[in-house]
């Protein structure tokens, strides 16, 4: 080429180029073998069945959406759950009900009444130890008609249970003739495995092993009611159950509200 010629660019057969057909997108993607040609099988993945394959991609999917949910920000994080409570630091607590009147009780059937029902005072309490005392007095002896009529002995049975195993029972008693009588139980939670047993609002505060919510029952039950008898037996005059007093007492620790 001389010096005055000008170089001119190659020319590009138009036909051949359009004649060239473009790759579709399966062909773009294409696994290629070490020779650079098209594989219509990818090795190994296609031994994998398709329904293995969405699950895996499914599972995938979940999980960058979950580590996003995580560490994305978001407004308040939720407060930490509060240390387990320390009882041995709490306030000592102790509540008695005095010596109440009971229900009048006909013969036969029992009287239960939840102790949660019954203690005075708010906040969360841990129970420790609970004492029940029932006392009964008879009524006198009868003298309606001829001859004088001799009231028999009534007869109460105590129980107290609780929603743990801490439980106790007296023996049916009976009072002597024109007697008072009594009747105590005691339930310590000790026994139990656990060493509180905790009624009220236990929201947001975190329970040690040796600490379980629950309730306390006290049952009274009313076996026998005596009736009025004369010598000879002539006439026999029902009685038809008895009333009673009950005092509780409870000691343990509190969380005042």
């Amino acid at each position: 080429m001389s010096p005055d010629e000008t170089p001119t660019e190659p020319q590009i057969d138009v036909g051949e180029a359009e004649a060239k057909p473009k790759k579709s997108m399966k062909e773009r993607f294409a696994f290629l073998d070490k020779s650079g040609k098209s594989m219509d099988k990818v090795p190994g993945v296609n031994k994998i069945p398709r329904s293995a394959r969405v699950l895996v991609l499914i599972i995938a999917v979940v999980l960058i959406v979950s580590i996003i949910a995580i560490s994305w920000p978001s407004g308040e994080k939720p407060p930490d759950l509060p240390d387990t409570v320390n009882v041995a630091k709490l306030e000592d607590w102790s509540w008695t009900s005095g010596s109440t009147q009971g229900e009048f009780l006909n013969e036969g059937p029992t009287l239960t009444q939840a102790l949660s029902s019954m203690v005075e005072g708010n906040g969360t309490i841990f129970i420790e130890m609970v004492e029940v005392t029932i006392t009964w007095q008879d009524e006198p002896d009868g003298s309606i008609g001829p001859r004088q009529k001799e009231n028999q002995p009534d007869t109460f049975q105590l129980e107290i249970n609780s929603t743990i195993n801490a439980s106790a029972m007296s023996e049916e008693m009976s009072n002597t003739h024109g007697a008072s009588q009594s009747i105590s139980v005691f339930v310590d939670i000790a026994d139990s495995g656990y060493s509180y047993l905790v009624i009220g609002n236990t929201t947001g505060i975190k329970l040690g092993d040796d600490v379980t919510p629950g309730e306390i029952n006290i049952i009274v039950h009313m076996i026998v009611a005596g009736d009025h008898t004369s010598s000879p037996q002539v006439l026999i005059i029902n009685d038809f159950g008895n009333d009673y007093t009950i005092e509780i007492s409870v000691t343990g620790k509190v969380i005042p509200e």
